[in-house]
């Protein structure tokens, strides 16, 4: 899977997610970092997915850093099938942590 970045979008690294200023957290708004989910959703990936490995990983930021879109992609090797999961999150409370994931053919 290829992140497809909109207008307003840029892509960055796993470590630029970690230059973002986290919102404070409230009464009813608790932010998740956006590399904390990056670095939780690769970390359990790799414990889950036995024999698989992490073979590429994309980040994008929009809206001065207070969206964040993700992808990870595991496979095996010399196998034609992997496994990609996809995620989202957000400081301006526009959508919610979202996590998606499904099988790649190549």
């Amino acid at each position: 899977m290829s992140l497809i970045v909109h207008k307003g979008g840029h892509l960055v690294t796993r470590d630029d997610l970690a230059l973002i200023e986290v919102p404070e957290v409230t009464e009813s708004y608790m932010p998740v970092p956006h590399n904390h989910l990056a670095d939780t959703l690769s970390t359990i990936g790799q414990d889950i997915l036995k024999g698989f490995i992490l073979s590429k990983e994309q980040y994008a930021l929009a809206r001065e850093g207070n969206q964040m879109f993700g992808s990870l992609v595991f496979k095996r090797d010399n196998s034609e099938l992997g496994l990609s999961i996809g995620f989202r999150n957000s400081y301006d409370k526009s959508m919610a942590i979202g996590i998606a994931i499904g099988a790649e053919v190549f």
